[in-house]
């Protein structure tokens, strides 16, 4: 027989068994109600409602956007707006679920999820907006814009919401972005004797010691530089500096850039390597910046950056536009002043300088923040509009100058925060990516971020990277082939594309999109069925490419 003891341990778990029952249960009837009640709301008979959902939840952006939606409902009596917010940790599960559900909000923005990332997703629940942004934004009626097509007022050009692989827009850019590095003036001054801004790589590094320094002699930790954003975003600036000298011998199709096939194919042919002086002066600049972060900082999140920094524990953090608002109102409070300038490069006067061919430019910059029109929305035509006078000159800067970001429409006055942020468009753009295909990126990655933390020397990742790039299951050549595969099939949606076009314009006269049919069919003449990746292949690889890519299928006809 059981005990009165083992029957009341039996009963506690019955009891604690129900209990996750009955909650999970609970939120799930929570759930069906709050979701019951938000589509009754919506779908009322009385009522025209347009959702916008975001994951914005940075300081000031929610209250700009609702400022931006009561300037819009003033103008649209009737017409209510609603904002969605979401945290960013469940958004792709959150847009995902109402995609698929058919519940999704008229306008999204486009990120996060596979279904509002990938092309062959997006076709299927987002708006193709070719046909409209080539139309005049009605709410630039009061400025010189009156005429401009809709997608020529954004300072891109709308490049942020256009879809190569689908040659159709179909997300419209709302800010622009850009990274600054950001000082503690005042603990920069008690570290140096001055708060001035660094100008040149080798003088920051100098505040960086400093920085050490003067946190033994006052007894606290002190990091001279954190960030949460590692080397992914700081490296690129260096990149150009130390290798846009190359794009002379690399850039193949004289456009400007260096594509990271035309870097592989470089390595490959001997014309860059990893011990020339330019990439070992890269590779070294970078591990400096790694030595003036805490150890292990790879594992650091943007938190924990940010608190370092706000509460005096960091005399540098670098990260984007997004978070001037917040770092300036948490450093105010916390009784300090914050500095704010581009990433340093070495003077030529510094070590390795004279390898230094000169700034990254921010020119070729897209915009971000994009939001799309779902496809079963019952109030497309509404939801466009307001997407119209959201970039409109006098939305765009009402949004922007509120929430402290960048504004991304063409005249739109920045606020006095986000005037440093502005986009430089002076300096170079080229620049040498030896991460060539998924495979060669995860090992140079992972090896890199451990020379740069200081776990293993150079050496370790020289050698990762010379084995996995003539990997020939994971390389370099399969990362070329997979493209060429990519391009082929490309090419059939196009052609699928171009054969719809031409049928309905042969059934109804006047429906083809005479601008999208036309970059279609140039795009068909210049990649001939991908044979330019071919041609490629033949002509900077040795041997026959129909043997040295036969383990991959399909196989060139």
């Amino acid at each position: 027989m059981s005990s009165p003891k083992d029957s009341n341990e039996e009963k506690k778990g019955f009891n604690s068994q129900y209990i996750g029952l009955f909650l999970l249960v609970a939120a799930f009837v929570v759930s069906l109600v709050v979701a019951t009640i938000n589509t009754y709301r919506v779908d009322a008979p009385n009522r025209n409602v347009i959702r916008i959902a975001h994951w914005q939840l940075e300081r000031g952006y929610r209250e700009a956007m609702q400022a931006v939606i009561e300037e819009y409902q003033k103008l649209h009596p009737g017409v209510e707006i609603e904002q969605m917010p979401v945290t960013e940790r469940v958004y792709a599960q959150w847009l995902n679920t109402h995609l698929i559900s058919g519940t999704a909000p008229d306008l999204c923005e486009l990120g996060m999820s596979n279904l509002a990332t990938k092309d062959e997703y997006t076709v299927k629940y987002f708006l193709p907006l070719s046909g409209v942004i080539t139309q005049v934004n009605p709410y630039n009626a009061d400025n010189e814009m009156r005429d401009t097509p809709w997608k020529e007022t954004l300072i891109d050009g709308m490049r942020g919401g256009f879809r190569e692989g689908l040659q159709e827009y179909y997300g419209v850019p709302t800010t622009m972005l850009s990274m600054r590095l950001f000082y503690n003036k005042d603990l920069l001054k008690a570290a140096t004797g001055s708060d001035a801004a660094p100008q040149t790589f080798g003088e920051w590094m100098s505040q960086c010691e400093a920085l050490r320094a003067y946190g033994k002699k006052i007894g606290k930790k002190v990091v001279p530089f954190a960030s949460s954003y590692k080397m992914n975003t700081i490296q690129p600036t260096l990149d150009v500096a130390f290798t846009s000298s190359y794009e002379t011998e690399l850039d193949i199709d004289l456009n400007g850039e260096i594509s990271q096939l035309e870097a592989y194919i470089g390595f490959r042919q001997g014309k860059v390597t990893l011990n020339d002086p330019s990439i070992q002066a890269l590779y070294t600049s970078v591990k400096k910046i790694g030595d003036q972060m805490q150890r292990g900082f790879s594992a650091m999140d943007r938190q924990e950056a940010q608190y370092k920094f706000v509460n005096g524990l960091a005399g540098f953090t670098y990260t984007g536009s997004w978070d001037v608002s917040g770092i300036f109102s948490q450093a105010q409070a916390k009784g300090f002043e914050v500095g704010i300038c581009q990433l340093p490069i070495p003077a030529a006067s510094e070590p390795n300088g004279n390898l230094v061919r000169g700034r990254a430019n921010e020119a070729s910059s897209n915009g971000a923040g994009n939001y799309g029109v779902y496809k079963k929305s019952k109030k497309i035509d509404q939801a466009i509009d307001f997407l119209m006078f959201l970039t409109s000159r006098r939305g765009n800067e009402q949004l922007n100058k509120k929430a402290e970001w960048p504004p991304v429409t063409i005249g739109a006055e920045a606020s006095e925060l986000m005037k440093p942020f502005q986009l430089d468009p002076r300096g170079y753009y080229a620049r040498v990516s030896l991460n060539y295909g998924s495979r060669v990126l995860l090992v140079a990655d992972s090896n890199l971020i451990n020379y740069y933390q200081g776990d293993a020397p150079f050496s370790d990742f020289e050698q990762a990277f010379q084995e996995v790039i003539v990997d020939p299951n994971r390389g370099g050549d399969w990362a070329w082939w997979y493209e060429y595969d990519q391009r082929r099939r490309d090419t059939r949606n196009k052609e699928r594309l171009l054969a719809q076009d031409n049928t309905l314009e042969l059934i109804h006269p006047g429906t083809r999109d005479p601008e999208r049919n036309r970059r279609a069919i140039l795009q068909q003449v210049t990649r001939n069925n991908a044979m330019d990746y071919l041609w490629l292949f033949r002509t900077y690889r040795q041997g026959d490419p129909t043997q040295a890519w036969s383990q991959f299928q399909p196989v060139f006809p």
